[in-house]
């Protein structure tokens, strides 16, 4: 009996495959067609090279993510070191922040967690320099903690995929049973605790988009609206030119709920 067409599908899953065939346009976007399809040597092309990572240089995430702890407060670093350590950390700085909406591969969480953080707290200094008393302590640990809960929700089997409890249970609820596990074991001061929770379980910002509560406090709040620029910035930064004649234009981007426009990158000749 010869193999079915899932069957075969499957024996190209999660290895290195070889392809023939031509590269054509239509609508001003490439189309790939395969004449053949066939397996390669692991040794020879390690699927490793092959997978997407983040492009910033993971070492150059990591001593600004340490500076950033670094610069906490005694209790807060105390408590940022004990829960970015080990297998955590060797998971944290290896997770993806998402299956497709952004940053979408290997570092990339790290990478996303210190663009929330480093908004959150230019966001912080702007509203105390204008006598909003905000917590610049809080806004980091808060930012660097906001997606803890991704460790548990993706995996890298190669490629990004969901793990059941992240899908059953999602990453709001898993960082935040982590992170009070962690604060308990740690002896958190308990309105220290209160307020990271409230920034874990409030950072998307509204109950639509999965958060039980609103952003509550200063610190919640820049977390939140940090968390969503970054998202919608990856958004349009990697958006696809449309083909309906405008290149500048996206196709409407159903997660951030709008189209994009990339103005200049159209030259118009003169006439």
């Amino acid at each position: 009996m010869e193999p079915s067409s899932r069957e075969m599908s499957g024996a190209f899953l999660n290895v290195p495959v070889g392809a023939i065939g031509t590269v054509s346009e239509f609508r001003g976007r490439q189309q790939f067609q395969f004449s053949e399809l066939f397996l390669l040597d692991p040794e020879k092309y390690p699927i490793g090279e092959f997978i997407r990572s983040s492009p910033v240089p993971v070492e150059e995430m990591e001593d600004e993510f340490r500076s950033m702890i670094d610069s906490c407060r005694p209790e807060v670093r105390g408590f940022l070191e004990k829960v970015f350590q080990g297998e955590t950390w060797k998971k944290f700085r290896e997770m993806p922040a998402a299956v497709t909406h952004h940053h979408a591969y290997v570092h990339g969480l790290l990478e996303h967690t210190l663009a929330v953080t480093r908004s959150a707290r230019a966001l912080a200094r702007s509203y105390n320099g204008s006598g909003v008393d905000i917590d610049l302590d809080l806004v980091t640990a808060g930012g660097l903690l906001h997606d803890i809960g991704k460790i548990d929700s993706y995996k890298l089997d190669p490629f990004p995929s969901m793990t059941v409890p992240g899908t059953v249970i999602d990453h709001i609820a898993l960082g935040f049973n982590r992170f009070s596990l962690l604060a308990r074991e740690f002896g958190l001061d308990d309105e220290l605790e209160t307020a990271l929770g409230h920034i874990l379980v409030s950072h998307h910002g509204r109950k639509e988009y999965g958060s039980p509560v609103l952003p509550a406090t200063p610190e919640a709040m820049v977390v939140s609206s940090a968390d969503e620029l970054n998202f919608i910035m990856f958004c349009w930064e990697t958006f696809p030119e449309s083909g309906n004649g405008e290149p500048s234009i996206s196709d409407f981007h159903f997660s951030a709920g709008r189209r994009f426009w990339r103005p200049g990158s159209r030259k118009v000749e003169e006439s």
